[in-house]
């Protein structure tokens, strides 16, 4: 077993805890978390900036400003099931939804993926 390994099983115990402190986040007000959430990848991002001395634009690009709005779009959603569902249909909801996604874009779609 590699690192690499090791560090994927990390992230996915983390992935799957989310469920849990977003439950433990119910009594702070619904977009006082997504805030600081966004605030910190901000942050990350800047300073990814400085160190390679890379714009923003640059990273980016079109596509890549496509999936920061959506990403920005679906966790205050995310998060705010929480507050007005169960932990567990929650958390359930957001693992199978890209299936959800695959099955209907193979059977109306056929996209053959």
């Amino acid at each position: 077993m590699t690192a690499r390994h090791t560090g994927l099983g990390k992230l996915a115990i983390l992935s799957w805890g989310l469920g849990a402190f977003g439950a433990l986040s119910a009594s702070l007000p619904s977009q006082l978390v997504p805030t600081f959430c966004f605030a910190m990848a901000a942050g990350m991002g800047w300073v990814f900036c400085l160190v390679t001395g890379r714009t923003l634009v640059s990273l980016l690009g079109r596509r890549g400003a496509m999936i920061a709005m959506l990403l920005a779009a679906y966790h205050p959603v995310y998060l705010e099931a929480y507050h007005h569902a169960a932990p567990i249909p929650a958390s359930l909801i957001n693992y199978l939804w890209p299936a959800c996604l695959i099955i209907r874009g193979n059977l109306f779609f056929r996209l053959h993926s």
